[in-house]
């Protein structure tokens, strides 16, 4: 099967980091599929009163088709593996053991 030619990434309008560490949905809508982020932060009007009650806001929606999808899915197992492996091999060293 022949690959699509790799395009170039560029980012004109800069778009900005956005956190993300609050829960995360994923629907599928065929042809496309929709993830949710949300960020978990405190009401501001209760902080200011010395109270924390956390809302989960959502910071982005993203629809994609879910080829994409399917990509994103095997590019995070790629990045997790890698992540576990670079773990285990900081683990080992530091504890001095040779292989």
């Amino acid at each position: 099967m022949a690959q699509k030619p790799q395009l170039a990434i560029i980012d004109p309008n800069h778009v900005p980091d956005t956190l993300c560490d609050g829960p995360a949905n994923a629907t599928i809508h065929p042809p496309l599929a929709t993830i949710v982020f949300t960020n978990s932060q405190p009401k501001p009007g209760p902080l200011f009163q010395g109270t924390i009650d956390v809302e989960n806001i959502v910071v982005a929606r993203i629809t994609m088709s879910v080829d994409t999808l399917i990509g994103l899915r095997e590019l995070l197992n790629q990045v997790i593996a890698n992540h576990e492996a670079d773990q285990q091999a900081t683990m080992i060293a530091s504890s001095g053991h040779k292989h």
